[in-house]
């Protein structure tokens, strides 16, 4: 949801729609095929994998919005534990191009998605253009519809996608799938196996982290900000262990390289709603991106303000980049409409999957830096002796390096197998 006001300030609610809005994008729709494909039965453990890193990681955001609240969420963090103006604005160019990027993977994952069922590859591009576009007009509502509309949207997408889940787990399946067997075939490599594929879609739970723009006036922060990083990543992987098991039991051996990407659309038509199943999951995939793209956008316009202050730009430009384009009496930032035409450029002109591999190698650096940060805070205030509480609870510093560590190194894993899969499709 937007920013919050003095007469109403941002609830664990709020925290929940915008992480939400955030998390379930069109990862879970492009992923769960190749997933299931590649681990079958075993695909589940990868999602559960991913989400107890992830935790690890808003373990990481709890800690640093708690001691640097403010309205430039992740921003803000750089700026206070370094006082490198060289290493800081590194570290926020790095996080302000990671959200451009994001648009741009949202946006052509929805494009994708309705071109390749209606067989119009080649107005992916367009399509994603346009999803981008209105997402930034949306941002143009008065704030109350704005607010409605974007809790509606994201109530409609978790309501349905549990619906598809559930009915996939208590409904027979019509055709027995025979189980994969994985090299190995015990325990340990099935673990294993499930940790590299976990890394690999770690990413899907990005947008959590959104919500530390809400640190500086949430009601109740010690309680609600750890809660509004955790509860979405929870409530997300229900929703995704649910849907990975429903898309094996089913369809799992039918699944190809060619119509993985479309796995929930087979999903529903082997439930037997052929004719408007499809179209239903094809909506829902383009309010999945449209609420992670509204999220996005609801950030970037702050941080990038901030960013602009923190490069001292000249007057000049700093005025003409942050000079208010107004339509509908609502006023938003000149540098958020440069942003998004950026976005649209990309997706028009750049190689599509590459952009798509930039987005989670960016995401996966980002995580990396605040896990990094988050450690860094933890020593420092072990230094001085100084406590570290999240929800009222002491952590123990040694804990809180550790998990803060093992973030950093997951991430560090996570970027080389990333950056290795980009280099091969540029080699």
């Amino acid at each position: 949801m937007s920013q919050g006001t003095a007469l109403h300030p941002p609830t664990l609610f709020d925290g929940l729609i915008n992480g939400l809005g955030g998390i379930v994008g069109g990862g879970i729709f492009l992923l769960v095929g190749s997933l299931v494909e590649d681990n079958r039965q075993y695909a589940f453990i990868s999602f559960v994998i991913a989400a107890i890193m992830c935790i690890m990681v808003s373990f990481c955001f709890s800690v640093l919005s708690k001691e640097y609240p403010s309205d430039y969420g992740l921003l803000n963090y750089a700026s206070n534990l370094y006082e490198n103006k060289y290493v800081s604005n590194t570290i926020n160019g790095i996080i302000c191009f990671g959200y451009i990027a994001l648009l741009c993977v949202y946006s052509l994952s929805a494009g994708a998605y309705v071109a390749d069922y209606f067989n119009v590859s080649y107005l992916s591009r367009i399509l994603a253009s346009i999803v981008v576009t209105v997402s930034l007009l949306l941002n143009y509502l008065p704030k109350e519809y704005f607010d409605k509309m974007q809790t509606s949207l994201v109530i409609y997408k978790m309501v349905l996608l549990l619906l598809v889940a559930f009915y996939g787990i208590y409904m027979p399946a019509k055709i027995k799938q025979k189980p994969k067997v994985i090299e190995g075939n015990s325990l340990y490599d099935n673990i294993i196996h499930g940790i590299i594929s976990a890394i690999a879609i770690f990413v899907t739970y990005e947008g959590f982290e959104m919500n530390s723009r809400f640190s500086e006036d949430m009601v109740n922060p010690e309680i609600n900000m750890p809660l509004s990083y955790l509860l979405p990543v929870l409530i997300s992987a229900v929703l995704y262990v649910l849907i990975t098991i429903s898309v094996n039991k089913h369809i799992g051996g039918e699944i190809t390289k060619v119509n993985g990407k479309s796995a929930l659309i087979d999903l529903v038509k082997s439930y037997g709603f052929v004719l408007w199943g499809p179209i239903i999951i094809i909506l829902t995939n383009l309010v999945a991106n449209l609420t992670a793209n509204l999220a996005t956008i609801q950030l970037n316009e702050g941080i990038f303000e901030k960013y602009l202050r923190d490069l001292n730009v000249s007057e000049s430009t700093y005025n003409f980049l942050t000079k208010p384009i107004i339509i509908n009496k609502i006023s938003k930032s000149m540098i958020l409409w440069v942003t998004t035409i950026l976005a649209v450029l990309i997706m028009l002109f750049g190689p599509v999957e590459k952009i798509k591999h930039i987005g989670s190698l960016l995401f996966l650096i980002i995580f990396g830096l605040v896990s990094m940060m988050a450690y860094r805070l933890i020593y420092n205030k072990e230094d001085f002796n100084e406590e570290i509480r999240i929800m009222h609870f002491k952590i123990p510093h040694s804990l809180g390096k550790l998990i803060s560590f093992t973030s950093l190194i997951l991430c560090i894993i996570g970027t080389i197998l990333l950056l290795k899969e980009l280099l091969k499709e540029i080699f």
